[in-house]
């Protein structure tokens, strides 16, 4: 005897479908969810009286999948059509279609991985599953026949029995499903009517992709721009905003980029989620919270751990995750579960995963991650919107103007405080480490001008002096125009440390001396005077005079580092 309410025919079906089940792809209710609807879950499913989900068949559960869904009354399928070459809208179109069981015939049949319905009607299945196709066939013709004939097959009626017992459960199920299009439909609704448009997403997207173009016209790497080159275009460091008061790096750096690399998967990312926060925040508060996590990350890389170069959006792309996060606490109520729920799940696992790998990875600057995720959060909180808004008002932008106001004010203090602070954090090996940045390149150019020298010397020595006035006189000129280049750049080094200091001043003397070693030996070549050369003020005295201040300077640099325990104190001399 069937409990109060259960029909025959729900029976029926759900015993007919039930073979099925013996198939990976296929999911019976009442075991059925939203991701088993794929992209029916964010549309109302028609149902007539009494009609209810049964199953769904599909090989990758998510809400992009096209499921085969079946009910006590119809099959239902779905269709992707791509646009015709040169259409307005390139998006593919998705087409959904249905077939009561009243409207099949006995032609119905099994035709490799797909079942047709007769008519030009294909349902397509997931592949590699032998036996689905036909199974599927087999009962869609038992349901055809029972629902035109009335003549309905034998159920084992122990199996009867257990279906019946499950229908209620079936039923609450499916009106749990019923909610969720409906649910999604409606905050997709919401979402549109709030921002039909995100403006700032693309506009920061393009904004950094035009950065890094004019870096790489300026002559920088593409891929892997050194840091005097960051420092540069902007780039965030300790010392230039801590001792230097260059604070507006730490917008700036959020702009820049280590590489095309960086740079795709920064703006991948931000792609990905920039547009639905926009939308929920609106223009003007997403770009204030976005740029507030910018200069918190970038603050956070500057005050905590050693003293670095960073660049970079990652910050601010947490920042938005965390104010996604915070519009999800501030609105559970009026956002749907069936969106609330697995989008919170997804934000923290992938905020757990990001800070797991940023923790194995010493090169991924986690406290930029971390600063911007918190920043993100809190900014969220304060501009979390009222939901649903209902588009544009002068009122509702006189409040956004106020509260970016605020936050931007809150930020700006947060950072005077902070970077106040860091000045007396430095540690000599920050100081040293900036320092080498700074010199790196510089480095090598006055390595090729005393080589350039020492070359000169030997030519000198071993040529004959018509020979030598007549070949030397381009290089010597090319070296004086380079020794003057590297000169002007020693000029642009800055350390707050005296010691160091001392360091940058024995090269510029070094830099100075080889410059004059390079004029005695261009006056050499237009008189031939031997005084040019061996005098008090010729050429040799100015190259050894160089060689003692590079000398001086390498002693400085090494002092510096074993007073502060940077090296191990040498054995010997």
């Amino acid at each position: 005897m069937m409990a109060e309410g259960v029909r025959p025919w729900d029976v029926l079906a759900l015993a007919t479908f039930a073979p099925l089940g013996a198939f990976g792809p296929v999911r019976l209710s009442p075991n059925l969810g939203p991701a088993d609807l794929g992209v029916a879950a964010a549309i109302p499913l028609p149902r007539g009286p009494g009609e209810f989900l049964v199953a769904a068949i599909s090989d990758s559960p998510g809400p992009d999948s096209m499921p085969v869904l079946l009910t006590t009354h119809r099959v239902i399928w779905f269709e992707r059509f791509e646009p015709a070459p040169g259409a307005a809208d390139p998006r593919p179109v998705l087409n959904g279609r249905m077939a009561d069981f009243l409207d099949l015939g006995p032609e119905v049949s099994a035709d490799g991985d797909a079942v047709d319905l007769g008519r030009g009607r294909v349902v397509e299945l997931p592949p590699g599953n032998p036996g689905l196709a036909e199974t599927l066939a087999t009962a869609l013709r038992a349901l055809h026949r029972a629902a035109t004939t009335g003549v309905a097959p034998p159920i084992d009626p122990a199996l009867a029995d257990r279906i019946a017992a499950a229908i209620p459960k079936a039923r609450e199920v499916d009106a749990r499903l019923s909610n969720v299009g409906e649910e999604r439909a409606r905050f997709r609704d919401e979402l549109l009517a709030a921002s039909p448009h995100a403006y700032a997403t693309p506009t920061i997207i393009a904004a950094c992709v035009a950065v890094w173009g004019a870096m790489v016209a300026s002559g920088v790497s593409p891929a892997e721009p050194d840091s005097e080159e960051l420092i540069a275009w902007g780039a965030n460091g300790a010392l230039r905003v801590a001792l230097k008061g260059e604070a507006w790096r730490l917008p700036a750096s959020v702009f820049l980029h280590g590489g095309i690399l960086h740079l795709a998967v920064n703006m991948w990312a931000l792609a990905g989620i920039g547009p639905m926060v926009e939308r929920l925040y609106g223009t003007l508060r997403f770009s204030a919270l976005y740029l507030a996590a910018g200069v918190g990350g970038a603050l956070a890389s500057t005050m905590l751990g050693p003293a670095r170069v960073s660049v970079g959006a990652s910050g601010a792309i947490f920042g938005v995750l965390g104010a996604l996060l915070a519009f999800l606490l501030a609105h559970r109520r009026a956002i749907p579960a069936s969106i609330l729920k697995p989008m919170r799940s997804q934000i923290i696992a992938l905020v757990v995963f990001n800070v797991a790998f940023g923790a194995a990875v010493p090169a991924i600057d986690q406290a930029a991650h971390l600063g911007g995720l918190a920043t993100g959060f809190l900014a969220g909180l304060a501009l979390a919107p009222p939901w649903p808004r209902r588009g544009a008002s002068t009122a509702g932008l006189a409040r956004s103007i106020l509260a970016c106001g605020a936050v931007a004010a809150v930020v700006t203090v947060a950072c005077g405080v902070a970077i106040e602070r860091r000045a007396d954090t430095l540690a000599p090996m920050d100081l040293f480490r900036d320092l080498a940045i700074q010199l790196a390149p510089i480095e090598d150019r006055q390595i090729e001008t005393v080589k350039g020298v020492m070359e000169i010397a030997e030519e000198i020595q071993s040529g004959d002096d018509e020979t030598v006035r007549v070949d030397l006189a381009a290089r010597l000129a090319e070296q004086e125009r380079e020794g003057r280049a590297v000169l002007v750049t020693l000029g642009r080094v800055w350390t707050p440390d005296a010691r160091l200091r001392a360091v940058v001043d024995r090269l510029a003397e070094a830099q100075r001396e080889q410059i004059a070693a390079v004029e005695a030996a261009r006056q050499y070549v237009r008189s031939g005077d031997p005084r040019d050369l061996e005098g008090p003020k010729g050429f040799a005295r100015h190259a050894e005079a160089m060689a003692r201040s590079r000398a001086s300077a390498i002693d400085l640099q090494e002092s510096f580092l074993r007073e502060n325990r940077l090296v191990e104190p040498a054995d010997g001399p």
